[in-house]
């Protein structure tokens, strides 16, 4: 049963555009080398193996993963997500935290598809944390889910965010406030277990939340942080969740942006 009735739908993913290149662009650049790059790779048959294959990626062989681990160079401490980079090689792609000293992503593993122009409506019968609910039940488990994320956050909790990630879900990633790319759920999810382990979150707050012309809610708001590199970071952030028919509610967008 596909949800709905203000609820979000996660049936609904948009199709592929015909002939755009599956890769993204990222904060104030134009998608030009990296589609250029993964263009060029697949006209030309790269595959699973090799140099530039999914195993070898960043030049890397299956020496760097060890106990379930990638490991990086300049990095002690072992990673789980397998396609980083942390300079921007051919075929990379801004990753959803860019913002947080984990730049790059292997572009191979994201998917630019077509995505609709959604309006957004303010909801006012909705009071995020104060337990005040104008229609009761419409919003059951809202409050919980995006708290949830922000626990996740704030106490190094990546499991707590990884209860809201589908990993059949193709997750919408959006930078400085555009449409980026597509990535599936289970990418998502080792990439925030990364950025979770890595970044001290000093607050983080949602200060808005609007229903999305397509059912789902988006929550937005600002998280300041600790970079991977040990920088102060103030970040506009937003997650937008929908309802699955279990009734979970499950990240289906996410976004951040600076204006710094």
């Amino acid at each position: 049963m596909t949800p709905g009735g203000g609820r979000g739908t996660l049936s609904g993913q948009p199709g592929r555009v015909p002939g755009r290149p599956d890769t993204g662009f990222g904060p104030g650049q134009a998608r030009n080398q990296t589609q250029w790059s993964q263009n060029w790779a697949r006209q030309h048959g790269w595959n699973h193996n090799g140099n530039w294959g999914h195993n070898n990626h960043w030049n890397w062989n299956n020496t760097n993963f060890v106990f379930g681990l990638f490991f990086y160079p300049g990095f002690g401490v072992g990673f789980n997500y397998g396609y980083w980079g942390f300079d921007c090689w051919p075929y990379c792609s801004y990753s959803p935290f860019f913002y947080y000293g984990l730049p790059y992503v292997y572009s191979p593993r994201v998917d630019v598809v077509e995505v609709p122009t959604y309006s957004y409506t303010q909801v006012p019968a909705y009071d995020y944390n104060n337990g005040y609910y104008m229609s009761p039940g419409q919003y059951t488990g809202l409050d919980a889910a995006l708290n949830d994320i922000k626990s996740a956050w704030l106490n190094g909790r990546a499991d707590l965010m990884l209860a809201h990630i589908d990993a059949g879900t193709q997750i919408q990633i959006y930078l400085n406030g555009s449409y980026a790319y597509s990535i599936p759920g289970t990418d998502y999810s080792n990439m925030a277990r990364d950025a979770i382990a890595r970044v001290r979150t000093v607050s983080m707050d949602f200060t808005n939340i609007e229903q999305r012309s397509d059912g789902a809610y988006t929550a937005t708001g600002t998280q300041q942080f600790y970079d991977v590199n040990g920088n102060l970071k103030t970040v506009d952030i937003s997650f937008t969740l929908a309802q699955n028919s279990s009734g979970q509610w499950i990240i289906v967008a996410a976004g951040s942006s600076t204006s710094a």
